[in-house]
């Protein structure tokens, strides 16, 4: 994949988070209807590079959510997304998501920075005093990486999801921002 131009917000020692740019639509669609993405995150329906410039034009206006391109800072190359969603300012929580685009760029530790950066944003600038987050109960790597973060397991929905044609657990997970780890 060619690199592509972005404008960091945040930016780490391994990768930088950006807003979603047009030019961005293609590889989100890509990514979107990559099996390995859309089973484990529970998108249905297919995409298209319109449906995500649409997407993406709308994102700047909102403020019940706030999504980041995550770009591999040795390269400039995309390779995930991550986000705060569901923003209540009343009690100042959100739920994060995150998603790594490219098989080979998981297990880098490209998504753990994101979400270290995504999180210290959270906690220290929007004001959040909890994220939490599901994730499928098989999905033991996710897991280990938010428990690193210091996120603690609070809850289990059992067979709660269809995941291709099975019915899988869910496990909730949350942080509070003293609980943090790696700032």
């Amino acid at each position: 994949m060619n690199e592509t131009r972005h404008h960091p917000f945040l930016s780490g020692r391994l990768v930088d988070l950006a807003p979603p740019e047009m030019e961005n639509a293609e590889v989100l669609a890509r990514w979107l209807n990559d099996p390995a993405v859309w089973v484990p995150f529970a998108r249905f329906w297919p995409t298209n590079v319109e449906g995500e410039r649409q997407w993406i034009s709308g994102q700047l206006s909102r403020r019940d959510e706030i999504n980041f391109l995550i770009f591999e800072r040795s390269s400039g190359r995309p390779i995930g997304m991550a986000g705060l969603r569901s923003l209540d300012a009343a009690n100042a929580t959100g739920r994060l998501g995150v998603l790594i685009g490219e098989q080979s760029d998981r297990g880098r530790g490209l998504g753990t920075e994101a979400v270290r950066l995504l999180l210290g944003y959270g906690f220290g600038y929007l004001g959040l005093r909890r994220v939490n987050l599901a994730v499928l109960a098989d999905n033991a790597g996710a897991i280990r990486v938010y428990e690193k973060l210091g996120f603690v397991r609070e809850g289990l929905e059992r067979k709660a999801v269809l995941r291709a044609g099975r019915y899988v657990d869910v496990v909730h997970m949350g942080v509070f921002a003293e609980e943090l780890r790696g700032q």
